[in-house]
């Protein structure tokens, strides 16, 4: 959901007329990429700690391993971590999906 809605977003950001509305909506969709990325890369890490028991010698689980823990934000090291990090950036992007919102409401 939130990927279409940068999709629609970033398409009314072209058509905005001023420089601040288009820096104000191209925020907005930067800070929601984010933590729509942020969301994948700690999925993926949860789904690598199942999974590396199986395919120690595997050499595209090992450089996805190095990629998630360079990409990551703040290292993940339980489960309770990962879920945390999930519910903060969900949150975070409700919230800027609540401002897109009203700030659409005001025109």
């Amino acid at each position: 959901m939130a990927v279409g809605i940068v999709q629609f977003y970033h398409l009314l950001a072209s058509e905005m007329q001023t420089i601040d509305t288009k820096t104000g909506v191209n925020t907005y969709l930067k800070n929601l990429l984010h933590y729509i990325h942020q969301n994948f890369l700690v999925a993926a890490k949860f789904l690598h700690s199942r999974i590396v028991n199986k395919t120690q010698n595997n050499v595209w689980v090992n450089k996805l391993k190095v990629v998630l823990d360079t990409k990551l934000s703040k290292p993940i090291k339980s489960k309770a971590q990962a879920v945390q990090m999930l519910r903060v950036n969900l949150q975070n992007s409700d919230n800027i999906i609540k401002n897109i919102i009203r700030a659409n409401q005001r025109k």
